[in-house]
């Protein structure tokens, strides 16, 4: 451990690294006031089983930190690693792979780059560094006006109390600031070398030699179709993705269903942000491999309805969507937005009588819901959601009048 080069070069550097475990715990801060974290104790339990077996408490006896995770509610397909052993893994990276060993490469080589300390090797070599407390003091301002910015439109489109596409500027900005500062942009050699660990990891634990190529293949395969500029895919700090899975071994189009249902949760919070950028393609499948493993949620069945409700006109559609609301009654009948999905459909197919039927009911519902709002609560999101609630009322009231006012011409 002592003949890491960095320490050899620089010494222990003591404030150095307590500057950024300030900086790092300053990250977690601002994610978790923002509402960026992803709380599913389950998963977070099952993540942290597998790295208690790719870093063994003997390999970090000297390191003051020891690894801990942070679950990012961000539809990118990003993980990275801060200086004090914090992984961070967006819910849309969880989504984007079908397989424990892909999940165990995927963390295996962003626990290398804190093992191997690379990112106090790219301070280090840092001409100059900016001052600490002017630096956050100017991020958690930037931060906060893209807060402020989320939160005026957060409510528009599916519906309160869940993350919407928008907050993913959010996470993002707060990710791309952080990761620069922080030495945590490698070079070409830094990023081979935590790929070949994580691959001495995989035949040390006995899995799946490939799965590391398997899991970039993955990523290769979401950043062709989405475009996405997420970090962890960004050719400015990484090497070539054919190059790193040519190296990597062989990659399968394997689906372990167990990993499946254990990120069920991530997945439905990535199709919820796919869904909301009306990437409605890319949110249907997520949402339809829940349904298929057993594991769909109320939000499940209402995504899958509604992006059916964009991308198909037939008849034959709007009975898979009823079928599927009729779904999610079953897990939720008191779900408010489901009345309003159903009753789409039913003004689509022009049966007026059961669309006046249920934008009454859905009147009803969205008033009861305002009814259990502590009034005197000054939550934001309280308060977001009342207004969406009121909105919505006066929505299904002027459609009243003009649904009705239809039906009696026919």
């Amino acid at each position: 451990y002592y003949s890491l080069p960095s320490i050899l070069e620089y010494g222990w550097q003591p404030e150095l690294r307590r500057e950024l475990e300030d900086e790092a715990l300053q990250f977690i801060y601002s994610a978790k006031s923002h509402d960026l974290e992803f709380n599913d104790p389950y998963l977070e339990s099952y993540i942290y089983s597998l790295v208690n077996k790719i870093v063994p408490d003997a390999l970090l006896d000297n390191r003051q930190y020891s690894v801990n995770v942070f679950i990012m509610q961000d539809p990118s397909i990003n993980a990275y690693c801060y200086p004090n052993g914090t992984i961070v893994i967006n819910t849309g990276l969880l989504a984007a792979l079908h397989s424990e060993a892909e999940l165990v490469a995927i963390l295996s080589h962003e626990i290398a780059h804190y093992v191997l300390d690379h990112s106090v090797v790219n301070i280090n070599k840092t001409i100059e560094r900016e001052q600490r407390a002017a630096f956050w003091s100017a991020f958690i301002t930037g931060v906060a006006a893209v807060g402020d910015g989320i939160l005026a439109s957060k409510y528009t489109y599916y519906q309160p109390g869940v993350l919407t596409g928008s907050a993913a500027i959010l996470s993002s900005t707060i990710a791309a600031n952080a990761v620069k500062r922080l030495g945590m942009e490698y070079n070409y050699s830094q990023e081979n070398m935590a790929d070949e660990v994580a691959q001495a990891v995989l035949r040390y634990l006995g899995y799946d030699e490939n799965a590391l190529a398997t899991a970039l293949s993955r990523l290769e395969d979401n950043y062709v179709t989405e475009k996405d500029a997420s970090l962890y895919v960004n050719s400015s700090t990484h090497p070539s993705l054919y190059r790193r899975i040519r190296n990597a071994g062989t990659p399968s189009n394997i689906h372990e269903k167990k990993y499946e249902q254990l990120v069920s949760f991530a997945i439905t919070n990535t199709a919820i942000c796919k869904f909301n950028d009306r990437r409605f393609k890319q949110c249907l499948p997520l949402v339809n491999q829940n349904i298929v493993n057993n594991v769909a949620t109320v939000d499940d069945y209402i995504i899958k309805a509604r992006c059916l409700l964009a991308m198909d006109n037939s008849q034959s559609a709007c009975e898979e969507i009823l079928h599927t609301i009729e779904k999610a009654k079953e897990l939720n009948a008191n779900k408010v937005n489901i009345y309003k999905t159903e009753i789409m459909v039913y003004l689509r197919l022009e049966d007026y009588t059961k669309a006046i039927d249920l934008l009454s009911s859905y009147y009803n519902a969205a008033n009861a819901e305002i009814a259990k709002l502590s009034e005197n609560n000054q939550d934001l999101l309280y308060k977001e959601y009342d207004s969406f609630l009121r909105k919505e009322m006066d929505w299904a009231s002027n459609m009243l009048i003009k649904i009705r006012s239809m039906s009696l011409q026919e």
